[in-house]
């Protein structure tokens, strides 16, 4: 990236309220109004302006007009744009590892990818079973509302900005909004099967076994990611004896 639009992305972001207004804009990719920021901000709509202005400038957010439907001149919607910008300092290239890894992955065929995905996995688990270390939870004592709030707090430390839409047991039904592997998930569909069973790992070390079904996934030209979990009643925790291994091993 050049150095110039490494200083627009931070001096974009260096304000804590423009910040909060991206993270607002990524978290509803439908789009946003100066007045919905305003509002939810409790800001004035000329500072509100500002801040879109800012962001838009810095290439993190782009506009449309849109009618309002009331009459007068369309306004504009907020959203975000397509292409993620990586900044770090030193400069560093992970894209580029990752591409290979994924282009060696392909060629390595269906035994590599199943591996890849199992691995997927096993870190879903390790990153569970850390938070019920750290959090000293008890998973086995509580109920499925609670289960699933530790979960969703999971998936906001991993910054998917989760969102709950249903909880009936023994289901579940939750959104991701952002998907950490946007770019490469097109030439790289293993990808989206391996976080998906990243996710159940996590489930599974929080809440025991679950079927975890896609209903809408953003490779597919969704906005989000939609699932529904179920857990199922004859549940037995880490199924499997190498995410045993991996559960007991995590420090």
């Amino acid at each position: 990236m050049a150095s110039e639009q490494v200083l627009k992305i931070t001096g974009a972001l260096s304000d804590p309220t423009r910040y909060n207004i991206y993270r607002y804009v990524l978290a509803n990719k439908e789009g946003v109004s100066v007045a919905q920021v305003a509002e939810h901000f409790g800001i004035h709509p000329n500072v509100a302006r500002l801040h879109l202005t800012k962001l838009e400038e810095a290439n993190l957010v782009t506009s449309r007009a849109e009618k309002s439907g009331k009459g007068g001149r369309p306004g504009k919607v907020y959203t975000p744009t397509l292409k993620r910008e990586a900044v770090s300092f030193p400069p560093r290239d992970y894209a580029f590892v990752s591409e290979v890894a994924m282009r060696t992955l392909d060629r390595l065929g269906e035994e590599a990818k199943k591996v890849f995905i199992e691995e997927g996995y096993r870190l879903g688990v390790e990153v569970g079973h850390r938070f019920l270390k750290e959090e000293n939870f008890r998973a086995e004592d509580q109920p499925l509302p609670r289960l699933v709030e530790a979960a969703i707090r999971i998936a906001e430390q991993q910054d998917l900005y989760p969102e709950v839409l249903e909880v009936q047991d023994p289901m579940f039904r939750f959104r991701v909004r952002n998907c950490p592997f946007m770019e490469q998930i097109y030439d790289h569909p293993a990808i989206c099967e391996m976080h998906q069973a990243y996710l159940r790992g996590i489930l599974e070390t929080i809440g025991g076994h679950v079927d975890l079904i896609e209903e809408k996934c953003m490779v597919h030209g969704d906005l989000d990611c939609e699932y529904i979990a179920v857990k199922l009643p004859d549940a037995v925790k880490l199924p499997d004896e190498a995410s045993r291994r991996v559960y007991e091993e995590t420090p």
